[in-house]
């Protein structure tokens, strides 16, 4: 990852900062959180954290628009063989679950970073709190996740006694 403020060469180039390898016609959704302060660059894949190296050079917040490319590289490297579906610019940087967020909500779609998901144990029951969205379930936190049948904010009960293991999440269209 390369960019070019002010003639000088931001970059993790020569430094341990190698992504997995991607297979071709997979669809990925790829993250690169830039910590100004820390001048810190942070690689997700598919909402995981999977690279992260301090930037050598200038701060990258210095770049303009003709110094920086999605898919094309500065110098001659090859250039991405494939199709950037969107790309967002936030203000400040993301944290790992802000991250994750991203991932979940997909495509075209902004998440409300402000939500809750709550949890407490009353009698013999699982009361799970949401203030708006889907509640999703699934039998491991990799999935697959379904909505929950009958569950509508701001809260589900859920009988603890003789239940499968469930992980719990909220959509928000």
């Amino acid at each position: 990852m390369s960019f070019d403020p002010l003639g000088t060469e931001v970059n993790t180039a020569n430094l341990p900062f190698e992504p997995p390898v991607l297979t071709a016609t997979q669809l990925y959704h790829v993250v690169a959180a830039y910590d100004s302060v820390a001048n810190k660059m942070n690689l997700y894949l598919d909402g995981v954290l999977v690279a992260t190296n301090n930037m050598g050079g200038t701060d990258l917040t210095l770049i303009q628009a003709d110094q920086g490319y999605f898919g094309a590289s500065l110098f001659n490297d090859q250039d991405l063989a494939g199709t950037i579906d969107e790309v967002r610019v936030w203000r400040g940087v993301l944290s790992p679950a802000q991250v994750a967020a991203t991932h979940f909500a997909g495509p075209s779609s902004v998440p409300n970073f402000n939500l809750t998901l709550s949890a407490q144990l009353s009698g013999g029951n699982l009361i799970v709190t949401w203030p708006s969205g889907t509640l999703l379930e699934a039998p491991s936190v990799t999935g697959p996740w379904t909505p929950v049948s009958g569950a509508a904010p701001p809260s589900y009960s859920v009988p603890i006694s003789g239940s499968a293991m469930k992980f719990y999440r909220v959509q928000v269209q």
